[in-house]
């Protein structure tokens, strides 16, 4: 299957080296790495619940405006009706996509499956490749992580909502980028052109890039991003609090995916630019958030 773009299809190997015992995590998950007695770390605190888990940061409640304004340069219809939404408390997320290494720690202990590392050509000669998204990775399995990471730290791991995604996308703007309303080269891993023929020849490590004004690395290109909202072929009737739309779905088995890839052009990167998809892809991946506590 292919990521669906309501208008393109992405065109999409070899095996992962050996696993990380899946006991140094079993070990590592004791006290979260800020030092606040409260139990709930600051905005914008950076932070793990073990030594092996995905960094996340607490990114501030906040409201915006979900979707693309008539006069925004390449929007698509599927991105309207334009709305407000309303993040009512803050929350955590993952500071990067999840990486092959992250990967391979759930792959060790038994419920995450290997997977190919398909992130472009050249990809098995890129050193520390531990520090590439993962990809082929379906919606259900990146769901698996999330629940995996759950059980191991006690701490409520999910995959982000598609409203979630985009307000910390936009991380405070509503501008068509989220650094202005035009792309500027050399910010992302995004293929510059229309045709995929120009694209970079592979994802890039995470964090290659400067973060978003939240502190957030690569929501911008590199590889899409799973959310947990099914596939809804425009935005009217989309909940306004934040919440996943898992209902009276467009097609309930495709999941959307955000963000835009190496392989993609620019104006598919646009904070609300909305894609979907079914399966796995070689430039799809995923980002982890969970609710603070207590």
């Amino acid at each position: 299957m292919k990521v669906q773009t309501m208008k393109t299809m992405l065109l999409h190997h070899h095996a992962w080296g050996r696993l990380l015992s899946g006991v140094v995590l079993g070990l590592m998950c004791a006290q979260p790495s800020w030092a606040d007695p409260s139990g709930t770390p600051p905005l914008g605190a950076v932070f793990h619940d073990c030594a092996l888990c995905p960094q996340m940061v607490v990114v501030p409640a906040g409201s915006y405006l979900m979707g693309s304004a008539e006069t925004e340069l390449g929007r698509e219809i599927y991105e309207s009706p334009q709305h407000r939404v309303m993040i009512l408390k803050p929350f955590a997320v993952g500071r990067f996509e999840v990486t092959r290494d992250e990967w391979q720690i759930c792959v060790a202990e038994g419920p995450c499956q290997a997977q190919s590392s398909r992130t472009g050509m050249g990809a098995a000669m890129i050193p520390g490749a531990g520090r590439l998204p993962v990809v082929d990775i379906t919606w259900a399995q990146a769901s698996q992580y999330a629940q995996w990471l759950s059980e191991r730290t006690g701490q409520p791991y999910r995959l982000l909502s598609e409203s979630e995604w985009e307000y910390v996308a936009r991380a405070g703007s509503q501008s068509a980028y989220a650094g202005g309303d035009t792309f500027v080269a050399g910010r992302a891993n995004v293929s510059p052109a229309m045709t995929e023929s120009d694209a970079v020849p592979a994802a890039w490590h995470v964090g290659s890039f400067a973060p978003n004004a939240f502190g957030l690395y690569d929501l911008q290109g590199n590889v899409w991003e799973w959310v947990q909202d099914c596939f809804h072929d425009n935005l009217a009737g989309a909940p306004a609090d934040g919440a996943a739309w898992t209902e009276r779905c467009t097609h309930a088995e495709s999941h959307m995916a955000r963000g835009g890839s190496w392989k993609t052009p620019s104006v598919q990167t646009r904070p609300a630019h909305r894609a979907w998809a079914h399966g796995s892809e070689a430039d799809i991946g995923f980002r982890v958030a969970r609710a603070l506590t207590p």
